[in-house]
């Protein structure tokens, strides 16, 4: 079954998932709310400032009684959100359930409709479109809403974005890297670099500073880090061939190349 995306009715912490998604701003504060919540829970905060759109994955204990994964996502910059960023945050939502061993279950509020300023309608249709535009193969994403008669009408909005993405994929096959493709280019550079190979390339090759572009955290999650920044600067072709460039005999890095019509 295809990735989707569901309205659920009652409180994102009313049902366990394999990732609970939170808000935060670019700096890393919380509303009031959010902080009572992962006291609550035992959830850990944000540990780092973010670009606006970018998310944090923290392990949680094994069994914890919520979920697997806390992801925090910086959807607030200034006091305002933008639909854009919460395209961001639900591609890579889908990311992580294409990617991550297990992950299956996705759980978000509806972010930016709070402290972003954004209307719930836009709310949905930034994370719906985000998420469903990775064409995930069995992610789902559920998104909270109290109200019953307003998730009706959100539930319907969802299925009408869905039915417009699988339209527009059947017919161009165009769009972001799917999660299938996103993981054969992770996997790719992994097999392929070191961290200090990885700095040394995107300094030749893409005239970026790998530092200034990567997110903390280990060599997997640099490498998702980047894979993104080339998504959103229009780069992975660049990527590509500069990671053909520097290690010509990596298997995984020719087919993937000749995948993706770039060789």
């Amino acid at each position: 079954m295809a990735g989707r995306v569901e309205i659920r009715v009652g409180d994102l912490f009313s049902e366990h998932c394999d990732v609970i998604v939170l808000p935060s701003s670019r700096s890393g504060t919380i509303t009031s709310r959010t902080r009572a919540d992962i006291e609550t829970h035992r959830i850990p905060p944000p540990r780092y400032k973010k670009a606006l759109g970018e998310t944090e994955l923290i392990d949680l204990p094994n069994g914890h009684n919520i979920a697997r994964f806390v992801c925090w996502a910086a959807s607030v910059a200034r006091g305002t959100s933008t639909k854009s960023a919460l395209s961001d945050i639900g591609g890579t939502l889908a990311l992580y359930s294409e990617i991550l061993p297990g992950v299956q279950i996705v759980s978000a509020p509806l972010m930016g409709s709070g402290a972003g300023g954004l209307d719930k309608i836009t709310s949905v249709e930034g994370l719906a479109e985000g998420f469903l535009g990775r064409r995930p193969q069995s992610g789902v994403l559920r998104l909270y809403e109290r109200d019953r008669s307003i998730a009706k009408r959100l539930q319907e909005l969802v299925d009408n974005i869905s039915t417009d993405f699988s339209v527009a994929s059947t017919l161009t096959g165009t769009g972001p890297l799917t999660g299938e493709q996103f993981g054969r280019l992770q996997s790719a550079l992994l097999e392929s670099f070191s961290e200090n190979g990885l700095k040394m390339m995107t300094r030749i090759e893409l005239d970026v500073v790998y530092d200034a572009i990567v997110g903390h955290g280990d060599l997997t999650f640099q490498i998702f880090s980047l894979i993104s920044w080339a998504e959103r600067n229009n780069r992975i072709p660049d990527l590509i061939r500069g990671a053909r460039s520097r290690n010509p005999g990596n298997q995984q890095l020719r087919e993937f190349a000749r995948s993706m019509g770039i060789e």
